[in-house]
């Protein structure tokens, strides 16, 4: 018959928990998020989607981003793309490593679809914003400007 319900929601927090990066976390709220995000990036559309945000020390978020094999998922033209690949990751950081600083930006005027991630550096005094590419696993600030991944006036799902 299988697990349980209750079984089946221990087991997978136990998988889950094995993964994750809590060693390092700090906890920002909302606004603070709203305020980093307007200053880090160019002016955008915002729709935060928690009221609290767990941000990773950055050598936790490359770990994650290692850890993951999304660069390696197949491209499928209008089937999955980088919006799906972006959402995807997006998931994968939520379910198994309860990170919600990975933001979705849909960019509709370079027809692309790629993520945003916070991290920090000791301190929720010292928080970075980063441009991720699922699909190469790229990660750079977003003061360096690359025609695919125009981020302003663009809406960011966060």
């Amino acid at each position: 018959m299988g697990l349980l319900r209750g079984e089946k929601v221990k087991f997978l927090k136990k998988l889950i928990n094995k993964h994750r990066i809590n060693r390092n976390k700090i906890e920002i709220s909302q606004s603070k998020l709203v305020d980093l995000l307007n200053e880090q990036l160019p002016e955008h559309k915002l729709l935060p989607l928690d009221g609290k945000y767990q941000i990773p020390h950055i050598d936790d978020l490359e770990k994650a981003i290692d850890e993951t094999v999304i660069d390696e998922i197949d491209w499928v033209k209008n089937t999955f793309d980088c919006d799906d690949i972006s959402m995807h990751f997006h998931s994968i950081l939520a379910l198994e490593y309860s990170y919600n600083g990975c933001g979705i930006v849909l960019s509709f005027a370079s027809k692309h679809a790629f993520n945003i991630l916070i991290s920090h550096r000791g301190s929720r005094y010292n928080l970075q914003v980063h441009v991720f590419e699922p699909q190469s696993d790229k990660m750079w600030t977003p003061n360096i400007k690359k025609d695919k991944y125009i981020i302003k006036d663009q809406t960011i799902l966060i």
